[in-house]
């Protein structure tokens, strides 16, 4: 038994070869898209060196099977509709999206456009916010916009647009302060992080 152990702590502690890294990183771009930044970190935690990883994402470039812009670009139009630009921008920079390209690929998602998709998102949660304080109701729904990434000048002016959050109502739950907070877990969502190090991927290689 502690031989088992011990020939499988040898094999643990081997560098990657360039095949199997190659073949790794071939497989966690089967799951989803990668940025090179995500594909660095994995590799090297599965003991590739530098020079293997540099390696790997060279071909990578070539085969176009890795590129940050078009990430980007995907991730955006992917969940512009229910975050704004703050956040967006954070999940892209801890992506590992270097900072320029982010910026650029928010470009279009200008303050009319934002408020726009703020102002839908009020109206598909209007339940949130149907207390019977009008005042409430609007920080209630300042805080799940804000929290959402979305500029303070463009929460305020989805705001003055949802005359109906000023009319108050008859359901004043208490339950609704924390039923906004879900925003953490669009987020985690967007993480897909069980693809990282499962057991069978150290295998992607073959033999």
């Amino acid at each position: 038994m502690s031989r088992v152990r011990s020939v499988r702590s040898g094999a643990e502690s081997r560098p990657l070869p360039p095949e199997k890294a190659w073949n790794y990183a071939l497989t966690l771009l089967t799951r989803r898209a990668h940025t090179e930044a995500e594909l660095t970190e994995k590799l090297t935690r599965r003991r590739a060196s530098p020079e293997v990883v540099a390696e790997v994402l060279g071909r990578l470039r070539r085969y176009r099977l890795v590129d940050d812009e078009a990430f980007a670009e995907a991730f955006v139009r992917t969940h512009a509709q229910r975050k704004g630009t703050l956040a967006l921008r954070r999940e892209l920079l801890r992506k590992g999206v270097p900072e320029e390209v982010a910026e650029e690929s928010l470009v279009e998602l200008d303050d009319a456009a934002q408020s726009a998709t703020a102002a839908k998102l009020l109206e598909r949660n209007a339940w949130r916010f149907r207390g019977s304080d009008p005042r409430r109701n609007r920080a209630r729904a300042f805080a799940f916009l804000a929290r959402r990434g979305f500029p303070s000048t463009v929460v305020m002016e989805a705001l003055e647009g949802c005359e109906w959050l000023t009319s108050g109502g008859d359901d004043d739950a208490e339950g609704d302060d924390g039923g906004d907070d879900d925003a953490g877990g669009d987020d985690r969502g967007d993480d897909d992080s069980s693809d990282d190090d499962a057991e069978g991927d150290d295998d992607a290689g073959g033999g």
